[in-house]
């Protein structure tokens, strides 16, 4: 899940008086799926964006500002990015994503240490 996710749940069912319930709110939900990359949860962020609707600019920043710590190979969930804009607003801005995730300095972590030296 994004980092900060947390901090911006949702209450829902108010009306349920002895239980408080709370939702990840959307474009966590989407980013959550996205990561495992499986085409049954890329097929239900789109109907979730469908329905709801989803920003693609709020979706990148995320992803580049909340989803570096996960466990996982950078490179695939990256493409899972991509193809999930694709799906979602068109290749024109896939591309855009693809150019973008591919200018970020974004340290690559292999073995528990940063790539190029770092200590």
């Amino acid at each position: 899940m994004p980092y900060h996710s947390d901090q911006r749940l949702i209450r829902v069912l108010p009306e349920l008086k002895k239980l408080i319930v709370y939702t990840l709110e959307k474009h966590d939900v989407a980013l959550s799926k996205m990561w495992r990359g499986y085409e049954t949860d890329m097929a239900a962020i789109a109907m979730l964006h469908a329905q709801v609707g989803l920003d693609e600019e709020l979706l990148v920043e995320r992803y580049l500002g909340e989803m570096q710590q996960g466990i996982g190979n950078r490179e695939r969930h990256d493409q899972s990015l991509v193809l999930l804009i694709r799906r979602l607003y068109g290749e024109i801005e896939a591309d855009g994503v693809r150019e973008r995730l591919a200018a970020q300095a974004r340290p690559r972590i292999r073995g528990g240490k940063p790539r190029g030296g770092g200590s």
